[in-house]
């Protein structure tokens, strides 16, 4: 079993903090649970997009792994939130060491106080909690957050952009939704994706009996299985069961499917499709990948999802470790140059933890919104 630990976040409200906001305008507090909805219109007017109340509840409050720690810049007179990030409590793990993880999002300011120095503010106070030399802190910052922390001269902390990779289904109409630069790239390699399609379609001779169907929810037994193929010796994220519910299955807005794939009736992988318009994304994909015959089939099941579904492409991305990325280009996956970066917060470990290559992550460790 993968231990889920305590919710942190009375911890988290409870820690006397060791610097308090000096500017007269201004006050930075920690947000409590029965107020995070002051937070959302912030956020919501900063990106200029309403996300649904459900979405803000299952990100803030349901998540197995605890509750949002999140940070707030209130005008000292009014109230008002002008300012806010929060952290989400994340599986992270160095080895067979559970950290203590989170994941950080949501850092979203009003539009009229935005480049005026509230950042600063906050980081001076946020920095003095117990908790920011505890945390093993990971997010995927923006271009305009990663031009404000290298100004600042945080830059240290962007370990670099993640790989990608494409498998074209099908061509691809020169007017598609999609970048014309992936059109062109799509297109040009629609042969050599087929080739790799071919070359995964399971030889006659496996004396293996596979069968690839839908899953309708992640159990307690599927923790054996993750620990067995998903193991890393640096930093990586351990999905749970009840993780992987949380994070695609009751997802109440994206659209997730989950497979699992078996021999001789026994879960040997699976793995999870997030479904955007005609993009199929692969989310997750646990098997092992010694075994080609295993990684294969369950490649080649998900494959076929997403083409019947109607989908033009399946996309993938993650870091330069992940261990699957030979079997994915003999597929026929080829390059995609994404915009996806990964930063990292560990004081305890500074050099080990900015160090990309020792790092096993995935899109559902990236794209949780």
């Amino acid at each position: 079993m993968i231990s889920v630990p305590p919710d942190p976040f009375e911890e988290f409200m409870s820690l006397p903090v060791g610097v308090q906001c000096s500017h007269p305008q201004f006050d930075v507090v920690r947000i409590t649970d029965t107020e995070y909805e002051r937070v959302y219109g912030c956020i919501d007017a900063a990106f200029g997009i309403r996300r649904p109340v459900a979405h803000y509840e299952w990100l803030y409050r349901q998540n197995p792994y605890g509750r949002a720690l999140v940070w707030a810049v209130e005008d000292r007179r009014s109230g008002a939130i002008l300012k806010t990030g929060a952290k989400f409590p994340w599986p992270i793990w160095r080895g067979n060491e559970p950290l203590q993880g989170v994941i950080g999002g949501d850092a979203a300011t009003q539009p009229e106080w935005q480049r005026k120095g509230l950042a600063s503010i906050r980081r001076e106070v946020v920095r003095s909690h117990p908790f920011y030399n505890e945390l093993c802190d990971i997010s995927g910052p923006n271009a305009n957050s990663r031009a404000a922390m290298i100004h600042r001269g945080d830059g240290d902390s962007i370990l670099g952009r993640l790989k990608g990779g494409v498998i074209v289904l099908r061509a691809l109409p020169a007017r598609s939704k999609v970048p014309a630069s992936l059109v062109t790239v799509a297109n040009a390699v629609v042969d050599r994706v087929q080739a790799g399609y071919r070359w995964i379609t399971l030889p006659r001779t496996s004396s293996a009996s596979f069968d690839f169907t839908t899953l309708d929810r992640f159990t307690a037994p599927f923790d054996e299985l993750t620990l067995a193929t998903m193991a890393f010796p640096g930093y990586w994220s351990p999905h749970s069961w009840q993780f992987l519910n949380w994070r695609y299955l009751d997802h109440p807005v994206e659209s997730y499917s989950a497979f699992v794939l078996r021999e001789d009736g026994n879960p040997v992988g699976y793995g999870v499709l997030r479904f955007a318009g005609n993009q199929a994304t692969l989310s997750e994909f646990a098997v092992d990948a010694r075994s080609t015959h295993r990684s294969s089939a369950l490649l080649k099941g998900l494959i076929d999802v997403a083409r019947q579904a109607g989908c033009s492409f399946l996309t993938f991305f993650g870091t330069p470790a992940w261990r699957h990325w030979g079997l994915f280009h003999r597929a026929g996956m080829v390059p995609w140059l994404t915009n996806n970066y990964l930063e990292v917060e560990y004081n305890k470990d500074i050099v080990g933890s900015r160090d990309i290559g020792n790092w096993q992550l995935m899109p559902g460790d990236r794209d949780y919104h």
